[in-house]
């Protein structure tokens, strides 16, 4: 879909379509994973570039104020933290950018000292899936904003102690700790915190939360209305008025940074193509669906036209009986394989339920 063109849909047609191309070139698997030794990576051919993220990460923190530099506490404990560094790729995986973020390890907090509730809702797939639904039957417009450094605007309300980031340490003050003033990422209560940030900000806007998906916000102005789709720093915006899509990205970037992503492509795993049968609206996860054959090397598996085997009966008569075929299967991850599988289904791939649902009885 052109920015600013409606889809001339004539009815409701939203297409789920398991689209996959195994002969597509790919990028090299390690360049899909988050980097684990990040001292080594510094010193490869990338390191420019990692550099140059690592330092645009900084920034962000300095700007917002995230921590002021103390003398070490005696009485409480003081928290570490670690780089992540990742190539991120568009969805035909060819590489978009750099990405330094970093990271508290918060599970050295202590509950209720250094965090109390941490719960935070998230977006119901199921309401993605009926928004786009609507999209598709009324003509709407959609467009995509991210917000950046989503949990660095979150105000932390009890204090958090934490060493000083490895390859940042301040030069005067080389012994001193970060007492955080905002919330961090991997921060028990970040989540959470952003959350009502974000929700409160909208409701002084005039939006009005869905009781169904608390991540669902809407407003109306006459004819006109606006929907608010909220997946922690991705969203949705709705309305039948360009300009009023307009607005609501000027009103966000007064408080947030954000970047423009323009007509909705690409969000969570699923890819958004407008340009389907009658102009109606596919949703696939091609991206995702190689993700996940590549971290279990079978991408060189034969594909086939049906998710199970016909009169599939899997029972104890079949399992391993020799102590070393048992001691190997107890080593595959075959419920983590089964949880990325029931992500897609949860998606997209209809086709793959019956099948999840049935193998995820036997763990």
């Amino acid at each position: 879909m052109k920015a600013c063109t409606k889809p001339t849909a004539h009815n409701f047609n939203v297409f789920l379509t398991p689209q996959f191309n195994s002969s597509r070139p790919l990028l090299n698997n390690n360049a899909c994973n988050k980097i684990q030794n990040v001292t080594a990576t510094l010193k490869r051919p990338e390191a420019e570039q990692w550099w140059a993220a690592m330092e645009s990460e900084i920034k962000s923190i300095n700007e917002k104020g995230t921590w002021i530099l103390v003398p070490r506490p005696k009485d409480r404990q003081v928290i570490t933290s670690k780089g992540l560094l990742k190539h991120k790729l568009n969805p035909d995986r060819s590489l978009h950018c750099h990405k330094a973020r970093l990271v508290a390890l918060g599970f050295n907090q202590v509950v209720c000292i250094d965090f109390h509730e941490t719960f935070s809702p998230t977006l119901i797939i199921t309401s993605l899936r009926t928004t786009i639904g609507v999209v598709a039957q009324l003509n709407l417009y959609i467009h995509q904003i991210d917000i950046k450094t989503t949990f660095l605007n979150g105000d932390l309300n009890q204090p958090i102690y934490m060493e000083q980031p490895k390859y940042f340490k301040d030069i005067k003050h080389p012994n001193y700790v970060c007492l955080l003033k905002k919330t961090l990422y991997s921060l028990k209560q970040s989540p959470r915190i952003w959350y009502y940030k974000r929700h409160q900000f909208l409701i002084n806007k005039g939006y009005k939360r869905l009781k169904l998906d608390q991540n669902l916000y809407t407003r109306h102005n006459g004819n006109h209305i606006l929907i608010l789709v909220v997946y922690v720093d991705a969203i949705l915006i709705i309305s039948n008025a360009v300009e009023h899509i307009k607005m609501a990205k000027e009103e966000l970037a007064t408080t947030f940074s954000i970047t423009d992503g323009g007509s909705l492509h690409y969000m969570i795993g699923i890819e958004f193509n407008f340009h389907g049968p009658d102009n109606s609206i596919q949703l696939y996860q091609r991206k995702c669906t190689e993700d996940i054959l590549n971290k279990y090397q079978m991408m060189d598996l034969k594909p086939s036209l049906i998710p199970a085997v016909p009169n599939l009966c899997v029972n104890s008569d079949i399992a391993p009986k020799d102590p070393r075929e048992i001691k190997d299967i107890e080593t595959q991850p075959f419920r983590e394989m089964l949880g990325n599988l029931r992500y897609l289904v949860s998606c997209t791939r209809l086709d793959l339920c019956y099948i999840t649902g049935y193998l995820s009885r036997l763990m």
